[in-house]
């Protein structure tokens, strides 16, 4: 079931998805506030000028040709600014995730222009097939895995299962078990990126 949740913005009184807010706290105080509310509050502490900008939704099609709806969030962190960039699975950020980390001063444009790259190298490679005799999933002859951990859904705060997003789709950890057994008894090399790190 795909959901759209909306929360009224503390601040400016409007609605704006879930995804989008952001909860500050104070020692007798927790607002939840829409990040063009928050990035103004940044601005202001910092003494900078915030002009708001609205990325709007862009699609982009993988190397298998199919098309993926992308949102954005700027954020401003003190002495960074951001870029975030994902789909969505039932009203929530998820498949594909990209962000993008730039200096306050940098030009939105172009930040923007890096991060919109980025994705569009990201797409057009492919790490894992679907196996349709073993009905299970491979890793492709280059036998490199990009991808990105994340946690099953349903999994507790205290029993917690891993997950991998892999060219935009979730994968269970068991099944990516699946995948390694085809190399048993070779070696592998496990690295862990920022995700504002492009891999190569």
């Amino acid at each position: 079931m795909t959901t759209d949740k909306k929360i009224k913005c503390e601040n400016c009184g409007n609605l704006t998805p879930s995804y989008n807010t952001v909860c500050l706290s104070s020692e007798d105080n927790l607002q939840t506030i829409c990040l063009k509310c928050y990035n103004k509050t940044i601005a202001g502490a910092l003494g900078e000028d915030y002009q708001h900008m609205d990325f709007e939704p862009i699609i982009i099609k993988d190397s298998d040709e199919i098309e993926h709806k992308f949102h954005f969030l700027h954020r401003l962190l003190g002495h960074i600014q951001t870029i975030e960039s994902f789909e969505l699975v039932e009203g929530s950020p998820g498949g594909y995730e990209f962000s993008v980390i730039g200096d306050p001063k940098e030009d939105l444009f172009e930040l923007f222009t890096k991060l919109y790259e980025r994705m569009k190298r990201a797409l057009n490679k492919k790490h894992i097939y679907r196996d349709e005799g073993t009905r299970s999933w491979q890793i492709t002859e280059e036998d490199i895995v990009h991808g990105q951990i994340s946690c099953e859904h349903d999994s507790s705060d205290f029993d917690r299962i891993p997950m991998v997003i892999i060219d935009g789709k979730e994968i269970s950890w068991e099944d990516f078990g699946q995948m390694l057994m085809t190399y048993e008894g070779f070696n592998f090399k496990f690295q862990i990126f920022d995700r504002s790190d492009e891999m190569d």
